[in-house]
């Protein structure tokens, strides 16, 4: 049976059931933000899933090396995949500055989260080739997100799919959007 690819889906309580017949038929990674494992039902039924479907931690990665790394280590140590988002930072180089100082840590994560995710227009060309010079250099595994697929970045996903290795991922947050994409379709990227 082929299963569909979906490496970055939420996991939220109130869909619980849904996923119990959704998970089996996906090839991916189910994962809360690091905040939620102290939230309600987050953590407890993101684990009732370890047999069904690798999980992880989707960590908003930042400048402070010494916190990443231990972040990064004990979530490694407790068995989640992590997923590497920059979801705070100034502009174009500050992002690149993130990524720049956790470069020791690529070897611990599966994959970059939806890359350059805040951007309202396209990417200056500059940006994308070290983006792009960057992952190859590390060997580092970038993700196609469907939720922030815009028609401004779809160049910049395309040179993504055709130079780096990627996965797929929907960033869904609710059962039935799971490896539904829409978009990425759209845009001939799939």
């Amino acid at each position: 049976m082929h299963k569909i690819q979906d490496y970055h889906f939420h996991y939220f309580p109130q869909y619980h059931e849904e996923y119990k017949e959704v998970c089996p038929l996906v090839d991916g990674i189910m994962v809360i933000h690091d905040a939620q494992k102290r939230m309600q039902g987050f953590l407890k039924g993101l684990e009732e899933f370890r047999s069904v479907i690798p999980i992880g931690i989707e960590l908003s990665i930042n400048t402070n090396f010494s916190k990443i790394n231990n972040m990064i280590t004990s979530l490694k140590e407790q068995g989640y995949h992590v997923i590497a988002s920059v979801h705070t930072y100034k502009d174009h180089s500050h992002f690149l500055d993130v990524l720049n100082t956790i470069q020791p840590l690529l070897n611990n994560i599966h994959h970059i989260g939806h890359p350059f995710h805040k951007e309202k227009t396209v990417l200056p060309d500059n940006i994308i080739e070290d983006f792009l010079t960057f992952c190859k250099k590390n060997s580092v595994i970038v993700e196609l997100n469907e939720r922030y697929s815009r028609s401004y970045n779809i160049q910049f996903y395309q040179r993504i799919k055709e130079e780096l290795m990627f996965v797929y991922s929907t960033d869904a947050h609710c059962a039935k959007d799971i490896g539904v994409y829409k978009k990425l379709s759209k845009y001939n990227l799939l």
